[in-house]
């Protein structure tokens, strides 16, 4: 068989895997957000005559626990679900049908590309750190920790209790995050450094959020941060390098493709794509389908900005007169860039342009809704060729740079 004709053959084969449940999935979405609200809202009401007793008495629970829009939400919410799976189904069979396709974004990486996206990661994590004043907690009472999850263990282990409410415990732990990540970012002893520094950033973290909400702001370098922790990403760019090639041991060529590194690569990526593709799904379930409309945005505008902020650009209240087109082109500009961002697993182009629409988003969401995205904004560097940015640093520093004289035909060196 030809290529064309298996390339045809294959296409046809993704079809028909993906077809059914887009379909199901697109019949599933119309009647869950535009028949479903309706016939929720006049059982809620009781224009609706329901024949058995229990389904009256749950009817009437439900009346009584929340309002209408609660139950909405949650509706809403549940319903995403089918979809997401759908979708899920849909992306993997597009994996599955070119493998190839997957290998070539994979198998790309090199030592130099993934120290790259170490220091990426390294570098946002500690900027993030180094913008919070972690001692200031010691002042609240312990009674306004909240539960956080995971961070809940290490509140368990001893005098943990007595650190959070300690000023000078919380600043060695905040200056002690700070030098692990920025001894990781310059690659030093990264293979304790670096789970070291992941392992403070998760405190640093826990306890900010124990002790006002659960924000998702910061979060994406914790995920960079566990992956990296297990990749050889000191292999190029880095202090460690420097030392092993002084001790003579041998060093892997910066410029040639691991299987290692394309894999380490690819699960940072795919964190930061699923991080964006949640946060689109979340509007969805908050929202709705017409969560881009120019009303719901310009409710949002108007509680960020009257709320009060760490910054405060008065611009929010300034954009809230623009034309509604305005608003809907931004929110489903918001939408696409969101739910679109996993493109960048298979696709290089969208891997030139949507890390560049994210980081504009984002600057935009800060201008005018006063939120600070600070992570969000620096992350999209992971996508960077660094190849390209440092081509001389990421050479062996023992390794003598080729005789290019030597290794040109004779012709070619009389021309030149």
């Amino acid at each position: 068989m030809s290529p064309a004709a298996a390339g045809a053959a294959s296409r046809r084969a993704l079809v028909r895997r993906v077809r059914w449940p887009l379909a199901l999935a697109g019949a599933w979405l119309v009647f869950a957000y535009l028949v479903a609200p309706f016939l929720l809202a006049a059982l809620y009401r009781g224009d609706l005559a329901l024949p058995h007793p229990e389904l009256a008495e749950g009817i009437a629970e439900a009346r009584a626990e929340a309002p209408l829009a609660v139950h909405l939400a949650e509706w809403r919410w549940f319903a995403l679900w089918p979809a997401a799976a759908a979708a899920a189904w849909c992306l993997f069979a597009i994996a599955v049908a070119s493998p190839r396709r997957v290998a070539r974004h994979v198998a790309g990486a090199t030592p130099t590309s993934l120290a790259g996206l170490r220091i990426a990661a390294c570098g946002t994590a500690l900027a993030v750190v180094l913008t919070e004043h972690l001692p200031s907690l010691a002042g609240l009472p312990p009674a306004m920790a909240d539960d956080m999850g995971l961070f809940e263990l290490a509140r368990l282990l001893p005098g943990a209790e007595r650190a959070l409410g300690s000023a000078p415990a919380l600043a060695a732990l905040q200056a002690a995050t700070a030098a692990l990540l920025a001894l990781a970012t310059v690659g030093w002893r990264t293979r304790a450094t670096l789970p070291a520094a992941a392992v403070g950033y998760f405190l640093v973290g826990g306890a900010l959020r124990a002790f006002s909400r659960f924000f998702h702001a910061g979060l994406a370098p914790l995920y960079l941060l566990a992956i990296l922790a297990f990749a050889p990403c000191a292999d190029a760019l880095s202090l460690d390098r420097r030392r092993r090639a002084r001790r003579g041991e041998p060093l892997p060529d910066p410029e040639r493709p691991r299987p290692v590194d394309g894999a380490a690569r690819f699960a940072a990526w795919t964190a930061l794509a699923l991080v964006y593709f949640e946060s689109g799904l979340s509007k969805l379930r908050d929202g709705g389908l017409l969560w881009w409309h120019p009303v719901n945005l310009r409710t949002v505008v108007y509680r960020d900005s009257l709320a009060p902020m760490a910054f405060d650009f008065d611009l929010g209240l300034a954009a809230a007169a623009a034309p509604d087109l305005l608003f809907a082109a931004a929110g489903l500009g918001a939408l696409t860039v969101e739910l679109g961002y996993p493109a960048v697993l298979f696709s290089s182009p969208a891997r030139r342009w949507l890390p560049a629409a994210a980081a504009a988003l984002h600057l935009g969401i800060l201008l005018v809704q006063n939120v600070l995205f600070l992570d969000l904004i620096l992350l999209q560097a992971i996508f960077w060729d660094w190849r390209r940015w440092l081509p001389r640093a990421s050479r062996a520093p023992t390794e003598p740079a080729p005789d290019r004289a030597a290794a040109e035909p004779p012709g070619r060196a009389r021309r030149q």
